[in-house]
């Protein structure tokens, strides 16, 4: 592919469906030297979740739109675990994507950004390190909860590293 041959790909894989979550560490083992981290697909996960079942009698779920990672034990559960299978496998645990676009309306953008700063002030809570944004306009907003709790000296307790502690169960 005409790479130098000192050149390098890493890679992230993201975990955007239900099965991923399941599957983790498995991916960072078969990338080997290549693996970079993880990425936590938000928007696409929740649809997975909802597609496997939707059509199950015994499970009710909400509009997805009331499916929040902060909120949702299900949901937040398999984000810490995949910050946890990062930290034990020395791989970067990256934060879902914010995926507000800027408006000409600066109400739509305070309110944009007070949703980001929320969602990266917990992601960074949880031992993720970083974050996707959708559009550079709202990156420094993004980026901010992470610097500043790192900044602090933060980091990750031990328990944070263990995966054992985030098992994944859909409670009926």
């Amino acid at each position: 592919l005409g790479l130098p041959s000192n050149g390098e790909i890493r890679a992230i894989p993201l975990i955007e469906s239900l099965p991923a979550a399941y599957r983790m560490e498995e991916f960072l083992h078969a990338l080997g030297p290549y693996a970079a981290g993880l990425n936590a697909a938000r928007w696409d996960f929740k649809a997975s979740v909802f597609e496997y079942y939707l059509n199950d009698p015994d499970s009710v779920w909400p509009d997805r739109f009331g499916v929040d990672i902060k909120t949702t034990a299900f949901v937040a559960n398999i984000f810490r675990r995949l910050v946890a299978v990062c930290l034990k496998h020395n791989a970067v645990p990256i934060g879902g994507m914010a995926t507000a676009l800027p408006s000409r309306d600066p109400e739509v953008n305070e309110a944009a950004a007070a949703s980001i700063r929320a969602d990266k002030v917990w992601e960074a809570n949880q031992g993720f390190i970083r974050g996707w944004v959708a559009h550079i306009f709202h990156m420094k907003t993004a980026a901010d909860p992470f610097k500043e709790l790192r900044g602090g000296g933060w980091v990750p307790s031990p328990e944070m590293a263990d995966p054992d502690n985030f098992p994944i169960r859909i409670e009926r």
